[in-house]
């Protein structure tokens, strides 16, 4: 291997490649650029995340009924937006399975 910088993207895919290859986790080329571009997309939103967690940390006080909570407003929106994702599986699982029982009885 020999490369003209040490530190160029070249030779620090190539030293990759050859520590993967090892090991047998990727295929090809290919497969390797886009698990990487995976984790830097994956790092990008966690940062955006950890971002948001911190510009969002001021305190908000829910009513709901006879119940009063005061949480942060990131905490708060988190569990929102679980509840709505965990909603959204639900209905999308319920439909998967009733065509997947409607083409077993035909």
């Amino acid at each position: 291997m020999n490369l003209s910088h040490p530190y160029s993207f070249a030779s620090l895919l190539a030293v990759w490649r050859e520590c993967r290859a090892s090991k047998g986790a990727y295929k090809s080329d290919e497969e390797l650029i886009v698990m990487t571009m995976k984790k830097l997309v994956y790092c990008v939103l966690f940062s955006v995340l950890a971002l948001f967690i911190v510009q969002n940390m001021g305190l908000v006080t829910v009513s709901f009924l006879v119940w009063e909570f005061t949480l942060p407003r990131a905490v708060i929106l988190g569990v929102t937006f679980s509840l709505g994702a965990l909603a959204g599986f639900g209905v999308v699982e319920i439909r998967h399975h009733q065509k997947t029982v409607k083409s077993v009885n035909l």
